[in-house]
């Protein structure tokens, strides 16, 4: 059935049928009130066309489950969402409070396994994802008989005498289409210059992922990371799905992909038993890694695809590999990335 949106409606034929837009889009922000989420919040976000996911605020405004028309399209862990007075920032404490969801941000400061840098320790993955957004703004406009949704907050890696980083994020979208838009403009409000790691972490679950579903990738070149010697798999197996395996060990695949005329990456992956799929894409320039992360086992059944300015290798690794990105005092870093379901 055709949503109202869908139907062409002008917006004052559309209000004539709702007692409010909230009837059939929006943002509205509520708490988790049981469990490790407790103290935490979620914003709920309808765009009127099927198209609903929750952003987490406390929790450097990733998303986490998402929806389309019901069907999800998200892996979550079986942690699920816990809130950030629970992370451990040592180690890999960092997998207590992976909640899967469609996107995690890894870093600021650190992607990959834990290291100890001039006295400093960094655990897995950095703690952007324990953050807490500050001023939080929800924005709902009318533009072009279209409704219009955009969530942004400022989200802080900063300590005394150490490193100030600073993102803002924003997150938008419309009944015009069900398009996602992430943009990061992450800013170094320190006075020295400081290593810079980011990967979006984007992570695709049943019944978007499984035997069937179809992964459309343009590698240059790829590497499968932490090969077996005893293992069946090579770099050409990351477009081989399995159904969910007992004892299964997890597949990094590193890829360095093609952008088109206009300096975008990006992939698709559609499953036609449900006939969905996502599309997603991002600045070349300014993600020029991309890591595959196949996980086919019972429970842990999820295909993670992330665009970063690194591969998950750790700031040692990838200073040594010439990776490892400086942003200058009170220099900035533009990220967009778009996220479509089809």
């Amino acid at each position: 059935m055709a949503t109202l949106f869908e139907k062409g409606l002008p917006k004052k034929e559309i209000l004539k049928q709702v007692g409010n837009i909230h009837q059939i889009a929006g943002a509205q922000l509520f708490e988790f009130r049981s469990g490790k989420a407790k103290g935490a919040s979620g914003l709920r976000v309808r765009n009127g066309l099927g198209l609903d996911f929750t952003i987490l605020p406390e929790n450097g405004l990733d998303i986490f489950d998402i929806y389309h028309r019901g069907t999800p399209l998200s892996w979550i862990s079986s942690q699920g969402v816990v809130c950030n007075q629970h992370f451990d920032e040592r180690g890999t404490g960092w997998l207590k409070s992976f909640a899967g969801g469609m996107l995690v941000t890894c870093g600021l400061r650190n992607v990959g396994p834990p290291v100890q840098e001039n006295g400093e320790n960094f655990g897995l993955h950095g703690n952007y994802t324990s953050l807490p957004a500050e001023n939080l703004m929800i924005n709902e406009s009318w533009n072009d008989n279209h409704f219009h949704i955009e969530v942004s907050g400022k989200v802080s890696e900063s300590r005394v005498f150490g490193a100030k980083l600073v993102n803002y994020r924003s997150i938008s979208v419309s009944s015009r289409n069900n398009v996602i838009s992430i943009k990061d403009r992450i800013v170094n409000e320190g006075f020295e210059p400081e290593p810079l790691m980011i990967l979006y972490h984007f992570n695709w679950g049943s019944p978007l992922f499984g035997p069937d579903s179809k992964l459309n990738l343009n590698p240059v070149s790829t590497e499968l990371r932490d090969k077996d010697a005893d293992s069946d798999s090579d770099s050409n197996s990351w477009n081989s799905f399995l159904s969910p395996q007992a004892q299964f060990e997890e597949q990094v695949y590193l890829h360095h992909l093609k952008q088109n005329s206009e300096g975008r990456s990006g992939y698709e992956l559609f499953n036609s038993n449900i006939n969905m799929g996502v599309h997603v894409e991002w600045d070349h320039a300014a993600l020029p890694c991309f890591t595959q992360w196949l996980m086919c086992g019972e429970g842990e059944y999820v295909l993670g695809l992330e665009p970063g300015n690194c591969f998950p290798n750790g700031r040692e690794k990838e200073r040594n590999n010439n990776r490892l990105e400086v942003l200058p005092s009170f220099a900035e870093k533009e990220i967009s990335l778009t996220v479509e379901v089809i």
